[in-house]
C-alpha cells in the first residue's frame, strides 16, 4: 500500500466499528484495490487483532500467511479477473459438455460481474467464521456488477449479516446505485504523488521474479507519467507485452488525422478498447494544454507532434470531441463490435480538424 494512504487506513479501521460495508473510491491505478486487501488484511490478521496497536497486518501469523497464498478462509474477493472460477463450480465444470469447457478457455476477458459468480459465494455469506475475525467480501470494481448482481448486493447490504464484511472499490461514487452508496462509509483516497508512484514501480521492477525489462530513472518517470501518474497502470507499462501495445495505440492516434482511420482502427485491434479509449483521451488533454500554451502533461515525447496538431485544431472543437468522447465511455466495457466501435471512437476526434464552424462539428 502506498503512504499516502496511511490516513485514510485508520478512518476504515475506525468506520469499521460501526459499518459493515466501506465503499473505497479513488483515482484508476492508484491502488483502491490495494488498499482494499491491505485493510482485509490487516482486520484478519491475529497478531494485530490482539495488540490494537497497529492498522497493517504483522506478517507473520497463520492468517497473514493464509492470505498471501490465497487460502484464507474468512476471504473472498470477487472480481473480473476471478468471476469466471468463482462462478463456476466443479459440479457444473463436470456436467457441461467438453466442448463448453474448452470454449470458456479460450473466452475473451469477462467485462460484467454476474448474478451467478456472486451466487457463487454462496454459504460464505451465511457461514460464521473460522478464525474469528470477521469475513471480508472485496468487490472490484464494483461497477462492473450488472444489475442483476448489483439488486442482488443491495439486498445482501440491506439485510447484514453479523461478521460479514464489505469492501467495495470504485474508481468514484457517480456510478454506483445510490441505493448501495448510502448503505456504506465512503474512503475517498487521494492520487498518489508521482515521487512515490515512481518509487513504487522501481521496488516492484526490482522484486518481480521475472523482470520485465531494465528500466533506469527517467524511463520510469517517463511511465508514470504516460499512465496519468497512476502506479499501477505505469507498472503494467513496463511489462514488454503490454509497453508494445500502448506504443502501438499511442504512434497511431498520434499520426491521425493524416492517416486513414479505417486502416488505424484495423491496426489497434490487437489493443484492448479501454486502452485506446484513455490513451485517446489522454492525448485529447494533452493537445488542448498545448492549444492553451501549456506544456503536455503525458505525452511529452510527441511535444512537437502535438504543437503542429495545435495549429490545425481550435480549443473549442477539442472540448467538444472529449464531451462527445464521455458519452461513448459506457460502450467501452463491451463494445458490441470492436473494430467500429473503435473507428467510431476514432472518427470523434478525427472530425474535430474539419474546418466546418464549431456548431457543426462532430454532427
Amino acid at each position: 500500500m502506498f503512504n499516502a494512504h496511511l490516513l485514510q487506513l485508520a478512518e476504515a479501521h475506525q468506520a469499521l466499528s460501526k459499518s459493515q460495508a466501506l465503499l473505497i473510491t479513488g483515482p484508476l491505478g492508484h491502488g483502491a484495490g490495494l488498499f482494499a486487501r491491505t485493510l482485509a488484511k490487516a482486520r484478519l490478521c491475529e497478531q494485530r487483532a490482539a495488540s490494537s496497536n497497529s492498522i497493517t497486518a504483522c506478517e507473520q501469523c497463520p492468517s497473514c500467511h493464509w492470505f498471501a497464498l490465497g487460502h484464507h478462509p474468512d476471504y473472498r474477493r470477487l472480481s473480473l479477473d476471478n468471476m469466471d472460477e468463482l462462478a463456476d463450480s466443479e459440479d457444473a465444470e463436470a456436467e457441461a459438455p467438453p466442448e463448453t469447457a474448452s470454449a470458456k478457455k479460450g473466452a475473451k476477458k469477462p467485462t460484467q460481474i454476474t448474478l451467478e459468480a456472486l451466487r457463487s459465494l454462496g454459504d460464505f455469506f451465511t457461514v460464521g467464521g473460522h478464525r474469528g475475525q470477521g469475513r471480508f467480501v472485496i468487490i472490484e470494481p464494483v461497477e462492473a456488477l450488472n444489475v442483476f448482481a448489483a439488486n442482488r448486493l443491495l439486498k445482501t447490504l440491506e439485510e447484514p449479516t453479523s461478521g460479514l464484511v464489505f469492501l467495495l472499490v470504485a474508481e468514484s461514487t457517480k456510478s454506483i446505485l445510490p441505493t448501495i452508496r448510502s448503505r456504506c462509509h465512503v474512503i475517498a483516497l487521494p492520487a498518489v504523488p508521482a515521487q512515490e508512484a515512481q518509487e513504487w514501480v522501481a521496488k516492484q521492477l526490482e522484486t518481480a521474479t521475472s523482470k520485465p525489462q531494465n528500466l533506469n530513472t527517467k524511463q520510469i518517470e517517463r511511465l508514470v507519467q504516460e499512465a496519468g501518474g497512476a502506479p499501477l497502470l505505469a507498472a503494467q507499462l513496463a511489462d514488454p507485452e503490454q509497453n508494445a501495445i500502448h506504443r502501438l495505440v499511442l504512434d497511431a492516434i498520434a499520426a491521425l488525422p493524416d492517416t486513414d482511420l479505417v486502416d488505424t482502427a484495423q491496426a489497434l485491434q490487437a489493443a484492448e478498447p479501454k486502452v485506446v479509449f484513455s490513451v485517446l483521451q489522454r492525448w485529447l488533454e494533452d493537445l488542448a494544454r498545448v492549444c492553451a500554451g501549456a506544456a503536455p502533461r503525458y505525452f511529452g515525447e510527441h511535444e512537437q507532434r502535438l504543437s503542429l496538431l495545435a495549429k490545425r485544431i481550435q480549443l473549442q472543437k477539442i472540448g467538444i470531441a472529449n464531451e462527445a468522447l464521455m458519452r461513448e465511455r459506457r460502450l467501452v466495457s463491451h463494445p458490441l463490435n470492436w473494430r467500429l466501435f473503435c473507428e467510431q471512437t476514432l472518427a470523434i476526434y478525427v472530425r474535430s480538424y474539419r474546418a466546418d464552424p464549431v456548431t457543426k462539428v462532430l454532427r
